[in-house]
């Protein structure tokens, strides 16, 4: 920014810096004293009083320092006053924000005022999760206000009014350049990464030689699947799945037209989404990332850190966590976050208008497929268009032009499914399911600590790279020579800026369900932040001479691989060629005869003869199709209940044994999520469900389910089938 010049004294400025520290620490007593369940004083609390002491002796000691010292301060060499005057205001401004996650952490000390209905657990951890925006996005945002704010001269009016005019003036911007040797270079990239993400990710798969078990992930898609082949909405009613609408739309027609429609099937649209999601954040890294830089990024995605190796060739077949596993749940916000500055960069002509209309389509479909990008993204762009305004490096003009593009582009992606659902009557049922789990999640549902510990394999990436991200945060924004925020950025500073904020909405997500797979799903972003830091970072910084930027970036890059265990980046060298010699055994096999039976090709060609059915289980999926088929033939075209099922869910038996499903409101099993809504789910079962349902499926006849069916029909016929050596009923009305 322009050379400072806080008409504000800075004496001022430390006064409301000392008093907003003080009156924070105070607010911090009283929610810590008040906020609070019966009995003893839990940890938390004990916490929260030892912080409000320490910076009740903080401002203390910062008012006996200013009152001591006579002499100009020998900061004034190192911090220049007016910089110093800056971040003294920001953290007055940061001060009092602390208080919300502070409240949250004690009300998390208080149990819950429902039993929740799950195996997942419940643990609120909205103060974390509201700290760790705090500490990596609110403090840059600040410190660049305050130093906008301490620059101009005048009043508040005048003061605010430059904050938000953003940039003086609208920037030129220049003709499109359709030079060949431009459109050479991007069509280069983009065709290097499509062909990346297809030799790693791409077809041909062979699922069929993959005999794992059938996981309990893959069962909740089943039922609903099955649900919609029977003429049920989509994601309505019994096709209701607690992950996102477009997924399963894309899953289910896939399934139909192409693979399959079986669990092979099924397990085939999951490699499909992740080779898309794959050659989407390679295409993305191509368009704004310089071409090595790019390529480096990509392979590192693909060999060193673990999102993209969710699923790959491994061990000569292609294996993934199938069910769950879908980095089309964050590529959203990636590029949404990634590729916003060049829009705005073009802003206000007519290209940049229409590269906004199209990334916020895309944003839009890809929010559609899964809630995290709507959110994310979200985040993500309000933080980067504020940055860029009170930076000055756009205009308030640019912005908005960029963000209404971005808006309408959204809107065009999701009208169709809102009038499709409207025209159904289900618009407010829809979207009401769409938010219904995510709210959940938000306020503990499935939340958990990273029980592996620090000193698991990547203990240190969870613990240790949030605070890597907020130093990392901060230097980008800042530069050196003299220490001052940096304004006006370049284009190399606002795409370093980009990552780490894409980086920082995608993380979030690893502290809520905090385990190692939920890590890795979080970690998308984290090797384009690595490079962007090591290739931009240090000449942001003021490094000049190319010899100290090269080692500086390469000690950045080791610092990176310190935080993932040692067999990450020493094992690439296999994974590098197994996509290869997978694809070449796997082509050499002999194909595997059809199916003989309706459950062998509900479970797909290879699967049906696998030595174990499901996970945990000892049965073979022989013996396991077998019984779908005695069910089936039991059954037949009535109108089903499946209460319960050992092996998994029940929707693998709606599937494999193909039942009409009976017209629930949603899954009971993981949208049914605490006593009250179990409550109301048996209520209406009893109400509206059993007496248009005219068979029921139970392992246990005692079940309230069952119990109501047998009341509504009390002349059913129960027949009992062979369950892994324990009854299996069928109850059947007449």
């Amino acid at each position: 920014m322009g050379s400072l010049r806080p008409s504000l004294s800075r004496h001022a400025i430390f006064r409301l810096f000392v008093a907003s520290l003080g009156l924070s620490a105070v607010a911090t007593f009283a929610v810590a004293a008040l906020v609070r369940p019966p009995g003893a004083l839990p940890v938390t609390h004990k916490v929260l009083f030892a912080l409000a002491g320490a910076a009740l002796g903080l401002a203390s000691a910062c008012v006996l320092v200013a009152r001591l010292r006579r002499r100009p301060s020998r900061l004034d060499s190192v911090v220049p006053p007016g910089t110093r005057s800056s971040i003294l205001l920001a953290l007055a401004a940061w001060f009092p924000l602390l208080l919300v996650p502070i409240y949250l952490a004690a009300r998390s000390t208080f149990p819950p005022t429902v039993v929740w209905n799950t195996a997942f657990g419940f643990m609120d951890k909205r103060w974390e999760t509201t700290l760790y925006t705090l500490g990596t996005l609110a403090p840059i945002i600040l410190l660049l206000g305050a130093a906008r704010l301490l620059e101009v001269e005048g009043g508040a009016r005048a003061r605010l009014g430059a904050l938000l005019r953003g940039a003086d003036r609208t920037p030129v911007v220049p003709p499109p350049d359709l030079r060949l040797g431009t459109v050479v270079r991007a069509a280069g990239g983009v065709a290097t990464a499509v062909a990346l993400a297809y030799y790693f990710f791409g077809p041909p798969w062979y699922l069929d030689r993959n005999a794992a078990p059938i996981d309990y992930h893959e069962d909740v898609h089943l039922g609903a699947f099955q649900a919609i082949s029977r003429g049920d909405t989509p994601y309505i009613g019994p096709a209701a799945v607690q992950y996102g609408p477009g997924a399963q739309l894309l899953e289910y027609l896939y399934m139909r037209h192409v693979g399959g429609f079986s669990v092979v099937g099924m397990r085939e649209s999951f490699a499909l989404f992740h080779w898309l999601g794959a050659t989407i954040f390679f295409v993305a890294l191509f368009l704004r990332f310089r071409y090595v830089q790019a390529l480096a990024t990509a392979l590192l995605a693909a060999l060193i850190y673990p999102t993209l190796q969710l699923f790959g060739f491994l061990d000569g077949e292609w294996q993934g966590f199938f069910g769950w596993a879908n980095i089309l749940r964050y590529t959203g916000a990636f590029i949404l976050v990634f590729l916003l500055p060049g829009v705005v960069d073009r802003s206000p002509s007519r290209r940049g208008i229409a590269a906004g209309l199209v990334l916020g389509f895309a944003w839009g479909a890809l929010s559609f497929v899964a809630q995290e990008n709507l959110v994310g993204g979200a985040v993500g762009a309000i933080s980067l268009l504020l940055l860029l305004l009170v930076s000055r490096s756009a205009s308030l003009r640019q912005l908005a032009l960029t963000a209404g593009a971005v808006a309408g582009g959204f809107v065009l992606a999701w009208l169709p499914v809102l009038v499709y659902y409207a025209q159904a009557g289900l618009l407010r049922r829809f979207l009401s399911l769409y938010s219904f789990v995510p709210r959940a999640v938000a306020k503990g549902y499935t939340n958990s600590s990273f029980l592996e510990g620090l000193h698991s394999p990547w203990g240190r990436m969870f613990y240790v790279f949030p605070f890597v991200l907020a130093l990392v945060a901060l230097l980008s924004v800042l530069r050196f020579g003299p220490f001052r925020p940096a304004d006006s950025w370049s284009r190399e500073r606002t795409l370093l800026v980009g990552t780490v904020v894409a980086t920082i909405v995608i993380y979030q997500t690893a502290l809520l369900r905090s385990d190692t797979t939920h890590l890795f799903g979080a970690m998308l972003a984290v090797p384009a932040l690595v490079v962007a830091a090591a290739t931009l970072l240090p000449s942001r910084l003021g490094v000049q001479r190319p010899a100290t930027v090269a080692l500086t970036g390469l000690a950045i890059v080791c610092c990176a691989f310190v935080l993932v265990p040692r067999t990450q980046w020493s094992d690439f060298g296999s994974r590098l060629e197994s996509p290869w010699e997978a694809r070449r055994a796997l082509g050499r096999q002999p194909p595997l005869p059809a199916p003989a039976s309706l459950a062998a090709e509900r479970v797909g060609r290879g699967l049906e003869a696998a030595p174990v059915c499901c996970t945990g289980s000892s049965w073979s999926t022989p013996q396991f199709v077998q019984l779908m088929n005695q069910i089936h033939s039991l059954v037949g075209d009535r109108t089903t209940y499946v209460a319960s099922f050992r092996e998994g869910y029940p929707g693998l038996v709606y599937f494999a044994a193909d039942l009409r499903p009976a017209p629930i409101p949603l899954e009971p099993y993981t949208m049914v999520l605490a006593n009250p809504q179990m409550a109301d789910y048996l209520y209406d079962f009893k109400a509206r469900v059993a007496p248009a349902t005219q068979a029921l499926v139970t392992y246990d006849l005692g079940a309230p389910e069952a119990l109501e069916f047998a009341d509504v029909h009390p002349d059913h016929t129960t027949v009992t089938l062979d369950y892994r050596g324990t009854p299996y009923y069928v109850l059947l009305a007449k």
